[in-house]
């Protein structure tokens, strides 16, 4: 059952009013379960409450600024791996409509639930999350695809949805058209990504290092 808007916005005012006060000062953690038990609130508003304000720039996931090596952007069939997934607007709290391919992934946060209150954090292909109804896929025809090269593999925001940026391995490299291959190589010649954390199944992942600090004015959401 979604939470009630209102309790959205109030969740969102009430940290926008606690930054503002300055109980909440620039480097300083934000973590979903005690601004929930601090605002009398579940976690499901608060959590869409920090990703609005990330969008805003009022909030950084981890305080790193990321810089774009390359966008590489392409025109492909939209079928297989490549299918046209639509994000209708308000799947994600999103407020305009997402189109991506059949195999890009998403950040979707650690969820509720009653068996386990600390799922993890993780990243699903996009074709996992369709319903048929907010989220539906749209085989046939061509896909304008663009992907976001950083200098690590990390979680972007595209019209507001968390999602992953381009994962450059060996493989990755290899499978792009010869015009992307190539701005890659004059770009990052050498360069070869960890997986985001969240893109590893929890039993394989490494332990999580410590925050890194944030940019001057931003706090820090976890």
């Amino acid at each position: 059952m979604a939470e009630p808007k209102s309790q959205n916005r109030d969740a969102y005012d009430m940290i926008l009013g606690a930054i503002d006060e300055g109980l909440y000062r620039p480097g300083d953690r934000l973590v979903e379960s005690d601004l929930a038990e601090r605002f009398g609130v579940s976690r499901t508003p608060i959590r869409e409450a920090l990703q609005r304000l990330e969008t805003q720039s009022l909030l950084t996931r981890d305080g790193r600024a990321a810089p774009v090596l390359a966008l590489l952007a392409d025109s492909v069939p939209a079928i297989g791996r490549a299918t046209r997934v639509v994000i209708r607007a308000e799947a994600f709290n999103n407020e305009t409509e997402l189109v991506v391919t059949a195999d890009h992934r998403l950040f979707v946060p650690g969820r509720r639930s009653e068996i386990d209150p600390h799922a993890p954090d993780r990243m699903e292909p996009a074709r996992k999350l369709v319903n048929g109804l907010t989220i539906t896929a749209d085989p046939g025809g061509r896909i304008e695809v663009f992907h976001v090269l950083l200098d690590r593999h990390d979680v972007i925001y595209a019209e507001g949805i968390p999602c992953e940026s381009f994962l450059l391995t060996g493989a990755s490299r290899a499978g792009l058209a010869p015009h992307l291959r190539a701005l890659v190589e004059a770009a990052a010649p050498d360069l070869a990504h960890t997986p985001h954390p969240a893109s590893v199944p929890p039993d394989l992942r490494p332990a999580r290092p410590g925050p890194a600090r944030p940019a001057s004015g931003t706090a820090q959401a976890v």
